[in-house]
């Protein structure tokens, strides 16, 4: 199973404080149980200006995740009420 994760900032957030919140939340990312599971993550911001004609800014940050194969999810899940 893989994911794409877009994030953007929140606006009292400079950037550069973004960059370091957003690294610490990876790596508390993968620190944790789930974290174990995955076979790929990869963290990377947004380089100002956007050097690729025709993208956008809208996006401060995007994560990549890949989990290994037989990864169970309904474990992770919460309990229903």
């Amino acid at each position: 199973m893989k994911f794409i994760y877009l994030a953007k900032r929140k606006p009292s957030f400079t950037h550069d404080a973004f960059v370091v919140r957003w690294r610490r939340h990876g790596a508390l990312g993968m620190s944790i149980s789930s974290g174990s599971q995955m076979s790929v993550y990869v963290q990377a911001e947004v380089i100002d200006p956007v050097p690729i004609s025709g993208a956008t800014g809208a996006f401060d940050a995007v994560a990549y995740l890949a989990y290994k194969d037989g990864t169970r999810f309904d474990r992770y899940a919460e309990p229903s009420s």
